[in-house]
């Protein structure tokens, strides 16, 4: 166990030794450091026990967390830190810092900071005791969720919430996985990323991320604020050393949290591991990204599914087994071994890719240039309406007029190699021979009768919900969803007749998921391919499902068809 232990830090092997000099000599204390991680080892040379007073002054306000049991020891102060010592016994601190908040882009300054509270009796960890569990699922954990961006329930009513399984990563900081049970009967299962600060942090984290806060906290000694951990850049870091390193933790349920790297995670990598500068995405649904140094990205899935993200199943497959490279390699990744055995991705490690925006913010601003030149050409649909597909596929074979593609600048062009990339992509999710989870598989009648019927019941349940929705509508709006509503029986039997088509060719493959200009970031000479999680609404079945390529990409067509 100490071998293993040993090899989850790096500190042990590499990095700087510094020996402490206490007036006890009969105690060795050293301190390791290794980038940014910093053990602390003190051994008893002695048959009796020893007292011991160590000059950490270095360390003020750092938090002593032994390795074997996670137990937080008191933070360390201006007075030279004191310890008890048994006969010949040793102990292996990590050294974790203040917490450092990171700012929430578009958080609001003005959140509700009636925080409810928790008052422990004991230490800090005891909040997620059973005698405080009912409090913190009721009065925290159910006002918390429902308002954060990534919880998919909004709008639903929950019948009860329960937390499930935790386990603890750090000083004062666990994840938390919490079941949420709705009046419908289904359920969601949640990956809460949570830390405890105290003392003069809690005014700190008032003031810079109060959107971020859940609930005070308090014991007889002193008060602290529980918050989302991913607003803590010394929280991040531990994530990424947690993978980087491949460490593994034990959960109350007698699950585990396992950390792997991938192949592509290699010594060069290893050596740019630095955690100085952490920042968060703006834009957030299913998962949080944590920019590291602007060289690495973390995401962290909130809703836990048994098996594996398409984002990182799909990513980790074109890193390690393709030659495919316009997405973000994938690292390495976290994954939530259940007691039933069952596995989950509840985190993931990429390559952070330097891009200039999106595909749409790039289309955006080309457009409106060439609006602002005021230019027209001559292009016919042959009075067919702009949305009709067959009419857009007849466009594109005509020739271009004389000065679109001046008057576009480089867009063409750039268009052109993002369909060379779409392709490319695909193909290299044809190719697999060996993994089933990747081979192609042909496209037969049955798949066709279950394609039309899964797309007739989706067509029926926005259908069924436009209708009892239309008469709160506004008069404009109100007239084109009853068109659509007229169309209804018609959009059904287009849909139904997929049952009879025969004679079809091709494969069915993994494919994007969710595929549409803002899924791919515009480098300075080409495109990256991202986010492979496919639409967040969608069960994890449907979203691993192999499906027609034509169908992924028909999403990249969507808005050229909206700007025609």
């Amino acid at each position: 166990r100490l071998i293993s232990l040993r090899r989850q830090y790096k500190a042990f092997g590499k990095g700087t030794i510094e020996f402490l000099r206490p007036e006890n000599r009969t105690v060795l204390p050293y301190i390791r450091r290794y980038k940014g991680e910093v053990i602390l080892a003190v051994a008893n040379l002695s048959r009796f026990v020893q007292p011991v007073e160590l000059d950490l002054s270095e360390f003020r306000g750092w938090t002593p967390v032994e390795l074997i049991g996670h137990t937080d020891f008191p933070m360390i102060g201006d007075l030279p830190y004191f310890l008890t010592m048994g006969p010949h016994s040793f102990v292996w601190f990590k050294l974790e810092p203040l917490t450092k908040p990171i700012k929430v882009p578009g958080g609001s300054g003005g959140a509700d900071l009636n925080l409810p509270s928790l008052d422990l009796a004991g230490g800090w960890d005891n909040f997620l005791r059973q005698e405080y569990r009912y409090q913190l699922e009721q009065d925290v954990l159910l006002t918390y969720m429902p308002r954060q961006r990534w919880f998919r329930g909004k709008g639903r009513e929950i019948s009860s919430l329960h937390i499930t399984d935790w386990t603890k990563l750090g000083a004062g900081f666990f994840v938390v996985f919490a079941s949420v049970t709705y009046e419908d009967g289904d359920e969601e299962s949640y990956s809460l990323p949570l830390k405890i600060a105290k003392g003069e942090l809690v005014d700190t984290l008032m003031a810079e991320i109060p959107e971020s806060l859940l609930c005070r906290v308090s014991t007889s000694k002193e008060n602290g604020v529980l918050f989302d951990a991913l607003s803590d850049r010394t929280a991040c870091c531990d994530l990424f050393t947690i993978i980087a390193n491949g460490r593994s933790f034990a959960t109350t349920a007698k699950g585990r949290l396992i950390a792997y790297r991938s192949d592509a995670f290699q010594k060069d990598k290893e050596r740019e591991a630095e955690c100085d500068e952490v920042r968060r995405l703006s834009v957030e649904q299913s998962n949080t990204s944590i920019i590291l140094n602007d060289t690495f990205i973390i995401k962290s899935f909130r809703r836990v599914e048994k098996g594996p993200s398409p984002d990182m199943e799909i990513g980790r497959y074109l890193t390690e087994s393709t030659s495919f490279a316009n997405m973000a390699p994938v690292l390495g990744a976290i994954d939530y071994q259940q007691p039933d055995r069952s596995s989950s991705t509840v985190a993931m490690l990429q390559v952070f890719e330097k891009n200039q925006g999106d595909g749409w913010g790039f289309t955006m601003k080309h457009l409106a240039d060439f609006l602002q030149n005021r230019q027209t050409f001559p292009l016919s649909l042959r009075g067919s309406p702009s949305t009709n597909t067959a009419a857009l596929l007849k466009l594109a074979e005509q020739a271009r007029p004389a000065g679109l593609e001046e008057s576009l600048g480089d867009y063409l062009a750039a268009i052109e190699q993002l369909g060379v990339r779409t392709a490319e992509f695909h193909l290299a999710l044809s190719r697999e021979k060996r993994d089933r989870n990747f081979t192609p598989e042909p496209i037969t009648p049955t798949y066709l009768v279950s394609l039309a019927d899964a797309f007739t019941a989706q067509a029926q349940q926005s259908l069924g919900m436009l209708t009892s929705r239309s008469a709160s509508l506004n008069e404009e709006v109100q007239e084109q969803a009853n068109a659509v509503i007229a169309a209804g029986p018609d959009l059904l039997r287009r849909f139904q007749a997929l049952r009879e088509l025969s004679g079809i060719g091709g494969s069915r493959i993994r494919c994007h998921g969710d595929y549409h200009l803002g899924q791919v970031l515009r480098t300075d000479d080409d495109f990256i391919l991202i986010d492979f999680e496919g639409e967040p609404i969608r069960s994890l079945a449907e979203r691993r499902r192999k499906q027609s390529p034509p169908v992924s990409y028909t999403h990249l067509t969507l808005p050229t068809k909206r700007i025609v």
